[in-house]
């Protein structure tokens, strides 16, 4: 399972990847999960009720949490070692939880939710669209759902400013490790198994969104999609 992870991120990752990911990309990344979080906020309202699925240690869930005081933020994700270090790492706010759980068989009701978001899980659910239409679901008529991840399409110099921010790893810069083929790596592997921001419009139309607006970064290698509920 732990060889097979290295070239195919569909597997379940493997906790002692899981701890590399947290210390090394996900703690180098937060100037990209604040930038996230600006661009779904920039399309919500108040909200009182936000689930972040496939939360992993839970740093983009955390800024949601800070950006939104009033609401209550849950993050959930199938990891029990992410859901551990979320639980731990994250500083606490009262109006913030991690929990076990599937994005693709969610144990929400209908409309619990004002907004759903997922950033950078999508690539490892075994089926997309139900996971979207689950997103759907969760959320009441007026809210939305928010999707970020790697786009296939990127360009290497794309790849190599988000690889850049990954912390030092055997002493070497981010940016050391991203020409020596960490950047390489990012594409070949992880970036693949994304989406394009014409798959999102695709899986936010099919699950009975409206105003799905989709883009991709030109200066990183994510792509978004957002649509509202009816």
């Amino acid at each position: 399972m732990a060889k097979a992870f290295v070239t195919d991120v569909k597997q379940e990752m493997p906790g002692w990847v899981a701890r590399i990911y947290a210390r090394q990309i996900a703690a180098g990344s937060h100037s990209i999960y604040e930038r996230m979080v600006d661009e779904v906020a920039s399309r919500v309202g108040d909200v009182e009720r936000v689930v972040d699925l496939g939360c992993g240690p839970g740093h983009a869930t955390e800024l949601l949490a800070r950006r939104y005081p009033g609401a209550n933020v849950i993050g959930v994700d199938l990891s029990d070692v992410f859901v551990s270090m979320a639980r731990e790492q994250r500083r606490p706010l009262a109006n913030l939880s991690f929990e076990l759980g599937n994005a693709v068989d969610c144990r929400f009701g209908d409309g619990e939710f004002d907004l759903a978001v997922s950033f950078l899980s999508i690539k490892a659910w075994p089926d997309r669209q139900k996971g979207v239409a689950e997103m759907a679901r969760i959320v009441r008529p007026g809210g939305r759902v928010a999707l970020f991840e790697c786009d296939p399409d990127c360009t290497p110099e794309a790849a190599h400013n988000f690889c850049s921010l990954w912390r030092m790893n055997m002493g070497l810069s981010g940016a050391a490790t991203s020409r020596m083929g960490r950047a390489w790596y990012f594409r070949r592997f992880v970036a693949s198994e994304g989406c394009r921001a014409e798959d999102f419009r695709t899986m936010l139309e099919a699950s009975g969104l409206t105003g799905v607006e989709t883009c991709s970064w030109k200066d990183q290698p994510f792509a978004f999609g957002t649509g509202r509920k009816l």
